[in-house]
């Protein structure tokens, strides 16, 4: 009798367990299939890599996207595809997730008349399992090589000087001045959000992550501006161009968002980069918003990432 309800009791607990198992095993398996098209590194979904121009053909851009997910056959999760891919200058390559730089028959030129300086193409993620996009930007910045002489503003210069030459050569008297050329400040670099931290022993920076922190279903009103840290703000590297009036201004912009709905919370002031939430923001239905912030000195931008999460109230 004993055994019999010992027997019962182990079957029990045996069977709370395959219960349990089954449960989490489940869950597991759900939050996988949601994982699927996000990156497998922190961080927004934006890389930024680094090139010299006149680069060859078929350099490699980025090694591996670094997706979660399958994009090849049998077994394929996600599928990839490039967008905005202006001029054909980037090929992808699904199966191994890596770009290429597509130089044939031209040349990748910083200086002008072509004035390359920036490629943006979106990496888009399509879950196969869920139906899920995400889009992932990728920035290529093209660095300067020294390949090109400076020039004089003028083909030629003249001067003129009165006939000193007497007859007696101790008598003939001499004169000399110095000729200084100043080589001035281009537009020829975009602007950084400070504070920047060098990679490696480039002048580019390291993307940045500013961090905000609201308390939920609170009015504007009490929360605007934003406490943004630390503060956003950025600075044309061109720093000497003359005159001053040239200089172009820094404007702000949001890029894109998760989720989607970031519009209907967020507004950011072009100029000032002063940073309001729109209307309250409950946490049952948003923990977090990751914004992407573009910053522009006329046709040049760079990249940070923000990112804001609410309290519990």
């Amino acid at each position: 009798m004993r055994r019999g309800r010992w027997l019962v009791r182990w079957l029990g607990t045996g069977m709370a367990i395959l219960a349990l198992l089954t449960h989490s095993w489940g869950q597991a398996t759900e939050d996988w299939q949601y994982e699927e098209c996000k990156l497998s590194r922190p961080g927004p979904p934006a890389t930024i890599v680094t090139i010299d121009e006149e680069s060859p053909n078929g350099t490699v851009l980025v090694e591996n996207m670094q997706i979660n997910g399958r994009a090849q056959d049998p077994g394929r999760t996600i599928s990839l595809i490039l967008l905005d891919n202006y001029d054909y200058w980037v090929i992808l390559e699904p199966a191994r997730q890596r770009l290429y730089l597509n130089s044939t028959g031209r040349i990748l030129d910083r200086d002008p008349p072509n004035s390359i300086t920036t490629i943006v193409v979106q990496v888009q993620c399509t879950n196969e399992l869920v139906g899920t996009v995400i889009l992932h930007e990728v920035r290529i910045v093209v660095r300067d090589k020294n390949d090109n002489s400076p020039k004089f503003q003028q083909p030629r210069y003249y001067v003129s000087v009165n006939e000193d030459r007497a007859p007696y050569p101790p008598n003939r008297l001499s004169a000399t001045t110095t000729l200084t050329v100043d080589i001035l400040d281009g537009d020829d670099l975009g602007p950084m959000f400070l504070p920047c931290i060098l990679v490696n022993n480039t002048r580019d920076c390291n993307p940045l992550t500013y961090r905000a922190t609201i308390p939920e279903l609170t009015e504007p009103i009490k929360l605007n501006p934003l406490n943004v840290t630390p503060p956003i703000r950025a600075v044309d590297m061109d720093r000497n161009i003359q005159p001053p009036s040239d200089r172009p201004g820094i404007l702000y912009y949001i890029l894109v968002g998760q989720p989607n709905t970031y519009r209907e919370y967020f507004s950011l002031n072009q100029t000032t980069a002063v940073l309001r939430v729109l209307k309250p923001v409950s946490r049952d239905l948003y923990q977090r918003f990751t914004l992407i912030i573009k910053v522009t000195a006329e046709i040049k931008f760079h990249l940070l990432s923000l990112s804001m999460w609410h309290l519990l109230s």
